[in-house]
């Protein structure tokens, strides 16, 4: 995204000391000059420093919307250490106790706000913020399979590095994780005494979430701020031995390369700003690829239209046409049902092929690509269904001839 980049390479030049313009530098250099590498002349200490402004930038850049990320980040931080908290308690996973420990922490952090409360304390130091940590290493782990693709994945040795900084990335992955639970597991005392089960009993287990987490707010705090330390104490900030791999392994790389991982770490937290709420939102997973497909009359090319100004009537009058005239109105619905059929079609063959959706060329091609059988029959049924459609009688008995012929030709 052109904003991430920009304030990247505006941030680096800030470090550099640079008056390097973020849009020359975003946009490339001037004809004959080289572009400086991401990574150049900068040592861990002050890629460290780039991201520190980087999360100062993230607020400015993402506007009204930063309210709504920090919200959604204090949400997953209670969501996980309500798992946490659970499962060192060995309360089972859908039991009464376990769901009221985690609606009891999403309450406590909801009664004092994004900005006031001990979690939002926490997000300041992302070292603490395990579910952030996980979406970080989970990103720099999605650049480096982006690296596969030729020409850097062709070479056997980059190969191997890329192969290396992978197994280290996913080893961090599972110390994280496993930080998380024994950090938890080593304030088993101060968990119990709020969540445990002489704590919830059946008069604690009648109360509202919102009102057990009250009477407990102080208990909570220190147990949070207690399970921050034990983090930090364990984790440090993370990065120290991946910056290590990356400087192993990615010595000899192009600087496009190096620099593409870089960037993914330097500027992850604007990434995540503008990323995160969609996947909190839609609980989609971090690598769950997502596929567009337009569907429209553009695409739809199995039928051709009738009429030689094109398809669809509704659309003069800024597309209020259809408001003025019934008959427009049906024409219109009449083409949706019969393109969404063809739309539909290819789209199912596509996935089951493993293939990319596409847009074909020609009348012909759309029918391969849908089944010429199994389109014959949805497109029959589509027309069966609309027959009262009086207003288009002339029109369906068009299509309907153009539909008995479809692969028979």
């Amino acid at each position: 995204m052109p904003a991430v980049l920009e304030a990247i390479t505006v941030t680096v030049a800030a470090e550099r000391g640079a008056g390097t313009d973020a849009r020359t530098r975003a946009e490339g250099p001037a004809s004959g000059t080289d572009a400086q590498p991401l990574a150049a002349g900068l040592d861990r200490a002050a890629i460290g420093r780039v991201a520190d402004r980087i999360r100062v930038r993230t607020e400015q850049l993402v506007g009204l919307g930063q309210e709504a990320y920090v919200r959604l980040k204090v949400d997953a931080l209670a969501r996980r250490l309500g798992d946490e908290v659970a499962a060192v308690l060995r309360h089972p996973d859908h039991s009464l106790r376990a769901t009221h420990v985690r609606a009891a922490l999403a309450a406590w952090t909801a009664q004092r706000g994004a900005d006031t409360s001990p979690l939002a304390v926490l997000l300041e130091h992302q070292d603490a913020d395990v579910p952030y940590r996980e979406r970080r290493l989970m990103f720099l782990l999605a650049g480096v399979n982006a690296l596969y693709a030729a020409p850097l994945g062709d070479d056997p040795r980059t190969r191997a590095d890329l192969d290396a900084l992978k197994t280290v990335g996913w080893e961090l992955l599972v110390r994280l994780r496993g930080d998380a639970r024994r950090a938890v597991a080593g304030l088993r005392a101060e968990a119990a005494a709020v969540f445990g089960d002489d704590a919830l009993d059946d008069d604690a287990l009648l109360l509202d979430p919102a009102e057990y987490a009250d009477r407990h707010s102080a208990a909570i705090a220190d147990f949070l701020r207690a399970y921050a330390d034990g983090l930090r104490a364990a984790q440090g900030d993370g990065t120290q031995q991946l910056w290590e791999a990356f400087q192993a392994h990615a010595a000899t790389w192009p600087p496009g390369a190096r620099d593409a991982l870089l960037a993914r770490h330097v500027g992850f937290p604007l990434w995540d700003a503008l990323i995160f709420p969609t996947m909190a939102l839609s609980r989609l997973p971090q690598f769950s690829p997502l596929h567009v497909t337009q569907y429209s009359p553009r695409t739809a090319r199995a039928l051709e239209p009738v009429d030689p100004a094109g398809k669809l009537r509704g659309t003069a009058v800024h597309h209020f046409a259809g408001f003025f005239e019934a008959t427009w109105r049906e024409n219109d619905y009449l083409w949706g049902r019969l393109d969404g059929v063809e739309l539909v079609l290819r789209t199912l063959r596509a996935a089951a092929a493993g293939e990319p959706d596409r847009t074909p060329a020609s009348a012909a091609e759309a029918i391969a690509l849908a089944g010429p059988a199994s389109l014959r029959a949805g497109l029959g049924q589509a027309l069966a269904a609309e027959a009262g459609l009086s207003r288009v009688g002339p029109l369906r008995e068009t299509l309907r001839g153009r539909v008995e012929v479809i692969g028979l030709g």
